[in-house]
């Protein structure tokens, strides 16, 4: 167990927190308020400074494009584009007609194409991760899967993660970043063992994977041979994502949701809540801008 503190990081608490996106050239944190439909938009100086902004329809990630004045945000039908905090009204790369569900989590990979999946409850189903890029469209990057969560990249670009929430299994694939082609599935780690199931997830310079446990409480992160590390307890039943920010990428931020009430008629007083654990020791890798 590591000698950290988790502290509240602002006073918003979201009814279902996810899709944390840092950006090192304005400063700003993003986070996806799901069940209220808006992206709020936050500083690390100001943190309790808190700017909302409505979307079309449930936002579930914010991804950067490489404009200062704009973003990126996953939506039901597709991606949308926000610039000077005002969502587009339509999207601007459309979900492939052959997605099963709308997307969920997503991330970019080294040579700045959209890595997402859909959203499903039910492990192994006709679920998909995708991938796009400006010239060739959208492509399936794996089949048979059910709520895609936590996906990220190695240092190298060279090994691709993913999560498939329903089967608590956090899946490590070679990816090819020239060809942006996925293959030889394995998998890097389960979190049943720890009584939740994965979501959002984050590398460290050392190439530890930190994964946001759903259920279980805790964030905990994998050594690059799949190996539990660590768990840090946190005040809410349900975290869902987990970002590095800050200029130093040294800051981890943590996002929650809402809680049903547990066997006693219970729910945490924070459930819902943006948290920052303090003290880890080390960074993250940065998130490249999505090529448009």
């Amino acid at each position: 167990m590591r000698d950290v503190a988790v502290v509240q990081y602002h006073d918003h608490v979201c009814g279902w927190g996810e899709g944390l996106c840092w950006d090192a050239d304005t400063g700003r944190l993003y986070f996806a308020d799901c069940a209220r439909n808006v992206v709020g938009v936050t500083t690390l100086n100001a943190p309790n400074n808190v700017k909302l902004i409505e979307t079309p329809s449930m936002p579930t990630k914010v991804l950067l494009c490489g404009r200062p004045d704009a973003v990126l945000v996953v939506l039901d039908d597709g991606i949308y584009e926000i610039v000077d905090d005002i969502c587009s009204s339509a999207a601007v790369i459309p979900k492939p007609a052959g997605a099963s569900a709308r997307f969920n989590d997503a991330t970019v990979d080294p040579e700045g194409r959209i890595v997402t999946g859909n959203l499903g409850l039910t492990p192994n189903t006709d679920g998909a991760f995708w991938g796009w890029e400006k010239q060739d469209g959208w492509r399936q990057l794996a089949t048979a899967k059910g709520n895609a969560n936590g996906p990220c990249f190695s240092e190298d670009g060279r090994t691709m993660f993913f999560a498939d929430t329903p089967t608590g299994n956090i899946h490590a694939y070679e990816y090819d970043p020239a060809a942006g082609q996925a293959s030889r599935e394995v998998v890097f780690a389960n979190t049943f063992a720890l009584n939740g199931a994965p979501d959002g997830a984050a590398l460290d310079h050392e190439g530890g994977l930190w994964s946001a446990v759903y259920g279980a409480g805790v964030i905990a992160r994998y050594t690059p041979d799949g190996s539990l590390d660590t768990t840090i307890s946190l005040p809410v039943r349900n975290p869902t994502d987990v970002i590095f920010a800050g200029p130093d990428l040294n800051r981890l931020i943590v996002t929650s949701s809402m809680e049903q009430p547990d066997p006693n008629g219970k729910t945490t007083a924070l459930a819902g809540a943006t948290f920052e654990v303090k003290g880890i020791g080390m960074s993250g890798l940065p998130i490249p801008s999505v090529a448009l």
